[in-house]
């Protein structure tokens, strides 16, 4: 279990429903680096701003008044119409949506505040690759599956390299264009990589999901190397502690790239053996035989495919099967 004592930004509006759903939705949000604590007065904020110092502050543009904030040496934005005076902090726009005011938050605090501390006290890190030949639709849906048991005990990032990823199409997720920025990104070594993702990311069930790739020749510039340079810095510089890729059949080197994971799982259906014989032939006759010692295979039920009751079966699959691979590695995993 990891421990973390998050960023604290303090949110003070008298309207205290618009704070508490502000910060409910903040807590929705996986990776999102601040904790928000929500007060609905002046003397309740400045008796926590002095006891704890929280790094950032968001304040009702109404209640600003310059010499309450002499001393205070952490960012401080208004809450208001958006509209910035010159000689008083930035103004984040009330009425947008909250995931909006979120990212701005954390876009202002990154110009003030460039390296943004992880105040984590003990944390652990895993990758975990969940690949598959046929890109079948239902080991899409298992690959998520993990990735949602997963977030019971961990923040999730999901990113999906299949080369026809059908996954938000088939649960209605919003779209967010931008994967091919983020690995041009990623190419030329931007030193705001992170911020890139944070910004990118939607939530669905607890897990935060980056963009699909749209064009898959986006993937043929990525090295290992690229891979390897974007896992250290979720590693380091996120709060992300579980990061599940779904590999699809477009990377190569496929072998070299699995080295890079903790934990790799297999997935096929029985209409599918022949798939599977051949990725196992490739990779434990000719490729990488000492990988193919580390996969988990985990086979689809048949009889429920294209059955309502599936997604419930695949959810006692991938509980299972996280089990069974905690107990193998001496992890603790809480279904």
């Amino acid at each position: 279990m990891v421990v973390a004592a998050l960023n604290i930004l303090a949110v003070c509006d008298p309207g205290t429903d618009y704070g508490k759903r502000l910060a409910d939705y903040a807590a929705s949000r996986a990776g999102y680096p601040f904790e928000l604590q929500v007060f609905s007065s002046l003397d309740q904020l400045f008796q926590y701003r002095d006891r704890k110092k929280p790094e950032a502050i968001l304040l009702d543009s109404g209640l600003y008044r310059p010499k309450d904030w002499e001393t205070y040496e952490n960012p401080l934005f208004l809450l208001g119409n958006g509209l910035s005076k010159e000689d008083e902090p930035d103004c984040i726009f009330r009425y947008q949506e909250a995931d909006s005011i979120l990212k701005e938050i954390l876009l202002l605090y990154r110009a003030k505040r460039p390296k943004l501390q992880m105040n984590v006290e003990k944390r652990s890190f895993s990758l975990y690759a969940v690949t598959d030949e046929s890109e079948s639709c239902r080991s899409e849906e298992l690959a998520f599956v993990l990735a949602e048991q997963l977030s019971k005990n961990d923040r999730v990032l999901w990113l999906d390299l299949r080369t026809w990823p059908t996954f938000r199409q088939n649960h209605g997720c919003s779209d967010n264009d931008g994967m091919g920025e983020i690995l041009y990104g990623l190419c030329r070594r931007k030193e705001d990589l992170i911020d890139q993702i944070t910004e990118k990311v939607t939530s669905f069930h607890g897990v935060d999901l980056l963009p699909e790739v749209t064009d898959p020749a986006d993937l043929l510039v990525v090295t290992v190397k690229d891979w390897k340079y974007l896992f250290e810095q979720l590693k380091n510089d996120s709060l992300y502690t579980a990061v599940v890729v779904v590999t699809g059949n477009l990377l190569q080197p496929l072998c070299e790239i699995l080295e890079l994971f903790d934990v790799i799982w297999i997935v096929w259906e029985e209409l599918q053996m022949s798939c599977h014989h051949r990725m196992e032939r490739y990779m434990q006759k000719t490729a990488c035989p000492q990988i193919w010692q580390r996969i988990t295979g985990i086979q689809l039920p048949a009889d429920t495919a294209g059955q309502p009751e599936d997604r419930a079966v695949l959810q006692q699959l991938a509980k299972k099967t996280l089990g069974k691979d905690a107990e193998q590695d001496g992890r603790k995993y809480t279904s």
